[in-house]
């Protein structure tokens, strides 16, 4: 033990003269290999996505499934429950007549023609050939004839049967075809054919039903998990993928299973990503949604009864800083009162922000400011001042008709913004007794807004041809029609100016970083073609 403690004590003497000799050189040594190794793993974070788990870094790789989220439905019977998230996923199960496009377009589905009569209100459809199940039983006019009825028989809590209801009748007049008439042509419009079409053999809506859209049901673990698998017997390209879905009882959890890659992608109806406080680095894509924000007139008032009037109105709001600053770019600008993009009519009419073009429109009229106070005045000296009511209880609206009044004031349109509650500002609309009010209104995918151009309509609007154009866009007519009909009326509303539209309202639709999609998904179909979703998944890997 003695000599082992003098040989220790020896060699100790060694190594601190050793140390004492090469200090620097021992210093850079050091100092450059923990730079290669910071270096690293900095490059294993950004290319691997270091899990910090030790002894292992994350690599990236395709994924062979979707991942999902929802609520734990009332029910899944397609007819029948009005969950959302059933709704949704009757999309990517069931087939249907015909669907809408990102634009609200009508497109066929199972339909290989139609021949649509606008003035009897009624459609001829034959439907593709070889239609299956995904049990492998055959699809047809039966089975159509059968959804129909039974949609009807379920009733108003049915999610399609504001569809329904406009149908008075079903005629199978051969196995693929079959003739549709509606109760009135002037409420006929095929964007009604849009429902799930199930089995007139096998439907029960107590069990999972079959479909022959691109997934099937596939397992079931209540209150737990969903497994839908792709559906072989697809008429369209089958699905390379399945799709896992994860029922949750609390969606505020869903950005951080995201960040987990627990699930791949949500759609949230936050208006934007600090409303839903995401992961920076997850990816968020904003979607339309149909909440539409605008600006309606009195056109009996003695000034806005002037669609010129209107029209400059309209082109002082700076509709770009209202949806940056007062909606926190929540909202996307559309060039027409309809929903942006609507059946893909471009209008080269469409109002832009111009204050000076408002200004050279309102002298041409003969407003000027004859005392110099900043307010035009018309020919008889009366002052150009306006009030526009809001509600209160909307801090967006608020603060957007708090700038629409600077907007205005700034080319000599004195504004008073009167702030009401939700049941004053429907008294007030209803007795007319204002001159400009600025409200929002929800708007179903089948976007039928002819009651903004109705009798009872608040401004008390009137033009034959604008309401003709608005009212035949809910007859029975071809997708080729339907848009030569929006051609027309859209230059029409562009000018005429019943309305202005701030802008619709936007959807979150968040995901991991690498998903890839193949057409973005909509306010109304969150998962559109979900079967070409392409995302890669982190995967432990030992050092």
């Amino acid at each position: 033990m003695p000599s082992f403690n003098r040989k220790r004590s020896g060699t100790l003497d060694k190594a601190i003269a050793f140390l004492k000799r090469h200090l620097l050189a021992i210093i850079v040594v050091v100092v450059f290999v923990a730079g290669i190794i910071a270096t690293v793993m900095i490059v294993n974070r950004d290319e691997g996505h270091d899990n910090g788990d030790e002894g292992s870094i994350s690599i990236l790789q395709p994924a062979s499934e979707v991942r999902l989220a929802m609520y734990e439905p009332s029910s899944f019977d397609p007819l029948a429950s009005s969950d959302e998230d059933v709704v949704y996923l009757n999309n990517i199960i069931f087939s249907y007549l015909f669907r809408l496009d990102a634009n609200l377009n009508i497109v066929p589905d199972i339909v290989e023609s139609y021949i649509p009569n606008r003035e009897t209100g009624s459609v001829e459809l034959i439907l593709r050939d070889g239609l299956t199940f995904s049990d492998g039983t055959a699809m047809n006019a039966y089975d159509v004839e059968f959804t129909i009825h039974k949609i009807r028989n379920v009733g108003p809590t049915s999610p399609y049967f504001n569809y329904i209801s406009k149908i008075s009748s079903v005629f199978v007049t051969g196995k693929n075809s079959l003739f549709i008439e509606f109760e009135s042509p002037e409420n006929a419009a095929l964007d009604n054919l849009v429902f799930p079409i199930v089995s007139a053999d096998t439907y029960n809506d107590m069990v999972f039903n079959i479909g022959g859209g691109p997934y099937k049901f596939e397992d079931y673990s209540e209150g737990k998990t969903l497994d839908l698998s792709p559906n072989e017997r697809y008429y369209g390209e089958v699905p390379t993928v399945s799709v896992h879905i994860g029922i949750v009882k609390n969606k505020d959890i869903l950005p951080g299973l995201t960040t987990m890659d627990d699930v791949t992608a949500y759609m949230s109806k936050a208006s934007s990503a600090d409303d839903i406080a995401i992961d920076k680095s997850l990816r968020c894509r904003y979607i339309p949604s149909g909440e539409l924000e605008y600006l309606g007139f009195n056109c009996k008032n003695r000034f806005l009864s002037n669609s010129q009037v209107r029209f400059a109105i309209s082109c002082a709001i700076d509709r770009d800083t209202i949806i940056k600053d007062d909606y926190a770019n929540s909202c996307v600008v559309s060039d027409s009162l309809y929903y942006p993009g609507f059946m893909d009519v471009v209008d080269e009419s469409a109002i832009k922000y111009d204050p000076k073009k408002s200004s050279e429109i309102l002298a041409s009229l003969g407003y000027v400011d004859t005392n110099e106070d900043k307010i035009l005045e018309d020919e008889f000296g009366e002052p150009l001042t306006l009030t526009l009511i809001v509600s209160r209880e909307s801090g967006n609206r608020r603060d957007a008709a708090s700038t629409i009044a600077k907007n205005l004031n700034s080319i000599g349109i004195n504004v008073e913004v009167i702030q009401l509650n939700q049941e004053e500002l429907l008294t007030v609309l209803e007795a007319g007794s204002f001159d400009m009010y600025f409200v929002g209104m929800k708007i179903d995918k089948q976007f039928n807004i002819s009651e903004l151009f109705g009798e009872a309509n608040f401004g008390k609007y009137y033009n034959e041809t604008v309401m003709k154009l608005v009212g035949e866009l809910e007859q029975c007519l071809s997708r080729e029609e339907q848009k030569g009909v929006f051609t027309a009326l859209k230059p029409l509303l562009n000018t005429d100016i019943p309305y202005f539209s701030i802008g619709y309202r936007t959807y979150s639709f968040v995901s991991v970083p690498s998903l890839a999609v193949k057409e973005n998904p909509t306010f109304f179909d969150p998962y559109r073609d979900i079967q070409y979703w392409a995302w890669q998944k982190r995967v432990s890997q030992e050092e």
